[in-house]
């Protein structure tokens, strides 16, 4: 109660302690932005007073109580010729001001001009201070800000039993794919596994196509059909070994000799 009498007692004292005789007019505004705010909520409080002469409005001070508000900012004030515009922002952050179930008035202590031998008043302003939360809210058994941390049900595009199906032909279709490659990949093995006769005949047709070429490339290919010829004709490996290790360079007429030789004994 007292928070609210001490700022009466100023404005009054103030007006009454200003000299009656020879005060210049003054006119003295009020207003609220937002005029409707809830608990919290900033509201900017301007009192606005103008003169009739520029002198006086720049000795003159405003007195703006705001009774069950708080100031949440350093107030402003500007001076304009014969105007002076006194603007706070306040909330309502007490029980003085907060409302019960419903909207609440809040009446602001009246604003006051005192000084430079001119005083003036105005109308008491009011914020309309209304509650954060319905009163129905309020009074619900269950209150609604409870049902915001339950988790919702689980909600599919599609039924669990049918993603499994899904997905169990999904692994078969895989697994079917993968014993594909299994089987194309070993019958490439076994495809690619060389056989004796056609590496024999390789090796006779090498041996025979060196006959042309350098020693280097007769004693090669008569070392390949002795490595080869050890399983099916062992009996041109010694001839083989002669002509690929031979002291003297081996000539065609020996290479072609040994080629005809193993594939006589081929057959």
């Amino acid at each position: 109660m007292t928070r609210f009498v001490r700022p009466l007692i100023v404005v009054l004292g103030a007006a009454l302690l200003l000299p009656s005789a020879g005060a210049g007019a003054v006119t003295v505004t009020t207003r609220v932005d937002p005029s409707r705010a809830s608990v919290g909520v900033p509201v900017t409080y301007t009192v606005e007073a103008t003169f009739d002469d520029a002198a006086t409005a720049a000795r003159a001070r405003i007195v703006a109580p705001t009774g069950a508000f708080e100031s949440i900012a350093p107030a402003h004030l500007e001076r304009a010729g014969t105007r002076v515009t006194f603007t706070q922002t306040i909330a309502c952050l007490g029980l003085a001001c907060v409302p019960a179930s419903s909207a609440r008035s809040v009446v602001l202590p009246g604003a006051a001009v005192v000084g430079a031998g001119a005083a003036g008043a105005a109308a008491p302003a009011s914020v309309t201070v209304v509650p954060r939360v319905a009163a129905a809210a309020v009074a619900a058994r269950v209150a609604p800000y409870r049902r915001q941390v339950e988790l919702p049900d689980a909600s599919l595009r599609a039924s669990p039993r049918r993603l499994a199906r899904v997905a169990a032909a999904a692994a078969g279709a895989l697994l079917l794919a993968a014993c594909a490659l299994v089987v194309i990949e070993l019958r490439r093995r076994r495809r690619d596994v060389p056989r004796d006769g056609d590496e024999l005949d390789r090796a006779v047709r090498l041996l025979r196509e060196s006959t042309g070429r350098s020693t280097a490339d007769r004693r090669r290919a008569a070392g390949l059909l002795g490595r080869v010829a050890r399983n099916r004709v062992p009996a041109v490996v010694a001839g083989a070994e002669r002509v690929a290790w031979s002291r003297p360079e081996p000539d065609g007429r020996a290479a072609g000799q040994l080629a005809d030789r193993a594939e006589a004994e081929a057959r």
